[in-house]
Protein backbone atom coordinates (compact mmCIF):
# COMPACT_ATOMS: atom_id res chain seq x y z
CA UNK A 1 0.00 0.00 0.00
CA UNK A 2 2.90 2.51 0.66
CA UNK A 3 4.29 1.50 -2.51
CA UNK A 4 1.50 2.46 -3.86
CA UNK A 5 1.33 5.73 -2.54
CA UNK A 6 4.78 6.43 -3.41
CA UNK A 7 4.45 5.30 -7.33
CA UNK A 8 1.41 7.41 -7.71
CA UNK A 9 2.97 10.96 -6.13
CA UNK A 10 6.67 9.69 -8.39
CA UNK A 11 4.22 9.54 -11.39
CA UNK A 12 1.21 12.12 -10.79
CA UNK A 13 3.37 14.72 -9.34
CA UNK A 14 6.84 13.91 -9.83
CA UNK A 15 7.17 14.17 -6.65
CA UNK A 16 10.21 11.84 -4.44
CA UNK A 17 9.80 12.05 -0.68
CA UNK A 18 13.35 10.05 0.08
CA UNK A 19 16.30 11.99 -0.72
CA UNK A 20 20.26 10.84 0.05
CA UNK A 21 19.42 13.42 3.41
CA UNK A 22 16.66 10.69 4.30
CA UNK A 23 18.65 7.81 4.24
CA UNK A 24 22.02 9.77 5.47
CA UNK A 25 19.86 10.25 8.47
CA UNK A 26 18.46 6.77 9.01
CA UNK A 27 22.19 5.80 8.77
CA UNK A 28 23.04 8.55 11.42
CA UNK A 29 20.33 6.81 13.34
CA UNK A 30 20.97 3.54 13.69
CA UNK A 31 24.99 4.04 14.25
CA UNK A 32 24.00 6.47 17.19
CA UNK A 33 21.67 3.85 18.84
CA UNK A 34 23.84 1.24 19.03
CA UNK A 35 26.02 2.76 21.59
CA UNK A 36 22.92 3.13 23.98
CA UNK A 37 21.81 -0.76 23.32
CA UNK A 38 25.45 -1.68 23.93
CA UNK A 39 26.72 0.18 26.88
CA UNK A 40 26.38 -1.32 30.53
CA UNK A 41 23.72 -1.01 32.38
CA UNK A 42 24.03 1.22 35.59
CA UNK A 43 22.01 0.26 38.54
CA UNK A 44 20.16 3.69 39.60
CA UNK A 45 18.27 3.89 36.43
CA UNK A 46 18.27 7.81 36.48
CA UNK A 47 22.13 8.16 36.46
CA UNK A 48 21.78 4.93 33.41
CA UNK A 49 18.74 7.22 31.41
CA UNK A 50 21.72 10.44 31.38
CA UNK A 51 24.52 8.69 30.99
CA UNK A 52 22.60 6.77 27.80
CA UNK A 53 21.23 10.10 26.49
CA UNK A 54 24.29 12.02 26.42
CA UNK A 55 26.00 9.48 24.93
CA UNK A 56 23.20 9.04 21.97
CA UNK A 57 22.88 12.57 21.38
CA UNK A 58 26.19 13.41 21.53
CA UNK A 59 27.25 10.50 18.81
CA UNK A 60 23.88 11.70 16.54
CA UNK A 61 24.55 15.13 16.60
CA UNK A 62 28.46 14.55 16.00
CA UNK A 63 27.62 12.14 12.99
CA UNK A 64 25.18 14.50 11.42
CA UNK A 65 27.62 17.38 11.84
CA UNK A 66 29.93 15.38 9.85
CA UNK A 67 27.48 13.93 7.36
CA UNK A 68 26.39 17.51 6.49
CA UNK A 69 22.55 16.54 6.68
CA UNK A 70 21.26 19.63 7.29
CA UNK A 71 22.94 23.06 6.62
CA UNK A 72 21.29 25.00 9.17
CA UNK A 73 22.11 22.14 12.10
CA UNK A 74 25.81 22.48 10.52
CA UNK A 75 25.68 27.03 10.49
CA UNK A 76 24.66 26.36 13.85
CA UNK A 77 27.16 24.05 15.41
CA UNK A 78 29.74 26.19 13.38
CA UNK A 79 28.44 29.31 15.67
CA UNK A 80 28.66 27.77 19.20
CA UNK A 81 32.39 26.35 17.78
CA UNK A 82 33.55 30.01 17.13
CA UNK A 83 32.06 31.44 20.74
CA UNK A 84 33.68 28.95 22.43
CA UNK A 85 36.69 29.67 21.12
CA UNK A 86 36.58 33.27 21.24
CA UNK A 87 35.99 32.61 25.22
CA UNK A 88 39.24 30.36 25.84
Amino acid sequence: LNFSYWLYNKLKFNLQPFTGAFFKVMLVSLISLLPGIFLPQINFFVFDIIIRSLIVGLVFVGLSYKAKISMDINDFIDQIISKLKIIK
